[in-house]
């Protein structure tokens, strides 16, 4: 496979070469949780580390990122059986940050659902 994608970068199985952007490793945000801090990563490397409502990563996508003992055998069933929470996985920060907001909004008396300090509010469309 390795072959294919090398002779796909320099054209030899298209017409046309490979784009730009198809061939670099995109960003990937990790949000730890009950924090405002957000890690922007390149393939295995941090290249920045700033802050979740920071518009220039909105965009990006949220890493799907599980523990091997405590999470992994429950998202197998939840991934192969379609769990109700399968459509939570991954999708771009402003998405988490609104779903965030809502589940505070919904649920004030639950501290896993509140806001953390210095949380910035996901500015809507009038």
């Amino acid at each position: 496979k390795s072959d294919q994608l090398l002779l796909l970068k320099h054209g030899s199985l298209s017409h046309y070469p490979l784009c730009k952007e198809l061939e670099e490793s995109q960003l990937m945000v990790m949000w730890p949780v009950f924090t405002t801090r957000a890690d922007i990563w390149k393939e295995h490397d941090v290249v920045k580390t700033t802050e979740i409502h920071d518009p220039e990563i909105q965009d990006l996508e949220i890493m799907a990122v599980y523990n091997a003992i405590d999470h992994v055998p429950g998202r197998l069933i939840a991934d192969f059986r379609g769990g109700f929470d399968t459509w939570l996985v991954g999708g771009p920060v402003w998405r988490h940050r609104v779903e965030k907001e809502e589940d505070a909004r919904r649920y004030p008396d639950l501290w896993w659902c509140a806001l953390p300090e210095g949380w910035v509010n996901v500015e809507r469309p009038v």
